[in-house]
């Protein structure tokens, strides 16, 4: 027995004096042979008896891969091959999903300048026509003034005008008991020494009287009768004209 064993048998021996007071009981494990082992795999004992196991002997060796560079590089290469795939992959999906996204930016972007041209379009259609209206008043205005003008200087040199417009005036009058004219002082002087035209237009001549009027032009006259009077001043007449053209204008402007 060496010194080892031996202690070990003193510290269960002075156990077993402990635990008698305290009436446990001790339980005794039996010795086991130890068998030496040398690495040639001989030794003594049974053969339920402990063997030492030599890893060393057991293990086969690692692989050593730099003994073979040109798998080493087979196989590297087929990695690199692999990540570049990946990569490619990866950045086709990305460009897709890019293009993709630009493409709807583009398509809202393309959408709100379509709309901004086709208000753009109206805004100049109602302008368009707007201009047109405008330009046709103004034409019509220019017109109505140029033919004032024309009528005034015509009436103005020519002083069988008031003579016409008397006549077309008298035709209107229905009630030839009583009829005053009124008429521009020039326009009255002339009408006395012309009065013989008017035999033909009114069984009794004797009725009419004429009037100095100075707030009616040259040109005018305004007939009284017991029924009505008849305004034929040359202003009211232009008047009448420059309402038929601009109702015209309007009429136009709604169909528009």
């Amino acid at each position: 027995m060496d010194v080892e064993e031996r202690n070990s048998l003193d510290r269960i021996i002075k156990s077993d004096r402990l635990c008698q007071d305290d009436k446990l009981k001790l339980y005794y494990f039996p010795d086991i042979p130890i068998a030496n082992s040398s690495r040639d795999g001989e030794g003594s004992g049974t053969e339920d008896s402990f063997r030492r196991i030599d890893f060393e002997e057991n293990s086969a060796p690692a692989p050593d891969i730099s003994e073979r560079p040109q798998e080493n590089g087979e196989y590297i290469e087929g990695i690199k091959e692999k990540v570049r795939d990946i990569e490619e992959r990866a950045y086709i999906e990305g460009f897709t999903q890019g293009e993709r996204a630009g493409f709807e930016s583009a398509k809202k972007k393309l959408e709100l300048i379509l709309n901004d041209f086709r208000q753009a379009l109206l805004e100049l259609d109602k302008i368009k026509k707007e201009i047109s209206l405008n330009a046709e008043r103004e034409m019509v205005e220019l017109a109505l003034a140029i033919a004032r003008k024309i009528v005034c200087h015509e009436v103005s040199i020519n002083k069988e005008v008031v003579l016409s417009v008397i006549k077309e005036a008298l035709k209107k009058v229905v009630d030839h008991e009583k009829i005053k004219i009124r008429m521009n002082p020039s326009d009255l002087e002339f009408i006395k020494n012309a009065k013989f035209h008017f035999s033909n237009l009114v069984d009794n001549i004797e009725s009419i009287t004429f009037e100095e009027d100075e707030t009616i032009l040259n040109g005018g006259c305004v007939i009284e009768t017991n029924l009505g009077d008849i305004d034929a001043r040359i202003e009211r007449q232009l008047r009448v004209v420059e309402e038929a053209f601009k109702s015209e204008l309007q009429k136009s402007r709604f169909r528009g």
